[in-house]
């Protein structure tokens, strides 16, 4: 049951604020919902340090891909997004 597993995954790693451990009776009747994949456990339990993180590491692997292209970056392109298609048409 992927739930089951998103909680272990959240539970276990320092990247996430959940914390409260339950028995599997407890995680069937209270947590359950909470840890479906409809729910984004994975997204909405993250600490507020390992977001910035995340989307740090996300701008730095867009800049060096257009680092590595050899292109100038558009000015005004957002470099979270690195290039669109639309971009890439516009030389």
């Amino acid at each position: 049951m992927q739930a089951i597993n998103n909680y272990a995954v959240v539970l276990k790693s320092e990247d996430y604020f959940w914390t409260h451990e339950w028995t599997l009776e407890d995680f069937l009747s209270r947590g359950l919902g909470k840890f479906v994949e409809e729910a984004h456990p994975l997204t909405n339990f993250l600490k507020k340090e390992s977001i910035i993180k995340t989307e740090h590491d996300r701008i730095i692997e867009n800049a060096k891909k257009v680092a590595q292209d050899g292109r100038p970056f558009p000015v005004g392109q957002d470099v979270t997004k690195g290039w669109d298609s639309e971009d890439e048409n516009n030389d």
